[in-house]
């Protein structure tokens, strides 16, 4: 269904880490709802107050700037029933917007026989998640960003806009400056890259 908004939409409803879904683009679809009529365009995401609020207030803004569209953000608990709604949601074709929890990240790789393709890999197999690589708005992120979270077979499907870097090791020095000398022969180095 993404397919058939425009890239001024897209732009204003992925501006927090959603991904774009596919659907039919059969012409009727196109065309401009009649006068009081509001064409729907429906967001899913997890429930998380301090996001929840800020797509509320995007939402908002888009309504009264393109009054012809009505928004239905949806929400769920985290994990799980997200994964579960956003399953049935998108195989329903019952979702325009959806946010994704683990990014387009993981893909089995040569080195990992046997693992499990993700949903997002599916769906994008399938054909129910939108080629955004032609809108105009994909150059208003980051190259390196859109490439490394956001691309598959040199596609662009997903718009990432946070990132989370995570390095780094946490102790209780007091405990170590007492056993660490006695242990530290026995210690193997970790370093965190990104």
């Amino acid at each position: 269904m993404i397919k058939k908004l425009s890239a001024v939409l897209l732009a204003g409803a992925l501006t927090f880490s959603l991904t774009a879904c596919g659907g039919s683009s059969d012409s009727a679809d196109k065309e401009t709802p009649a006068k009081g009529d509001k064409k729907v365009i429906k967001i899913l995401h997890w429930k998380q107050d301090n996001i929840n609020k800020a797509v509320e207030e995007i939402n908002k803004k888009f309504e009264e700037k393109y009054p012809e569209y009505k928004v239905e953000y949806t929400t769920t608990g985290p994990d799980d029933e997200f994964k579960q709604a956003q399953r049935a949601r998108i195989t329903a074709n019952d979702v325009d917007v959806l946010a994704d929890l683990s990014g387009m990240r993981l893909s089995p790789q040569e080195w990992t026989p046997g693992a499990k393709v993700p949903d997002w890999q599916q769906w994008i197999d399938t054909g129910l998640i939108a080629d955004l690589s032609d809108q105009a708005f994909i150059k208003n992120y980051n190259a390196n960003d859109i490439e490394k979270a956001g691309t598959y077979n040199d596609k662009v499907y997903a718009v990432p806009t946070g990132k989370v870097a995570m390095s780094g090791l946490f102790y209780n020095k007091e405990i170590f400056e007492t056993k660490w000398s006695e242990r530290s022969k026995n210690v193997v180095g970790v370093h965190y890259a990104q």
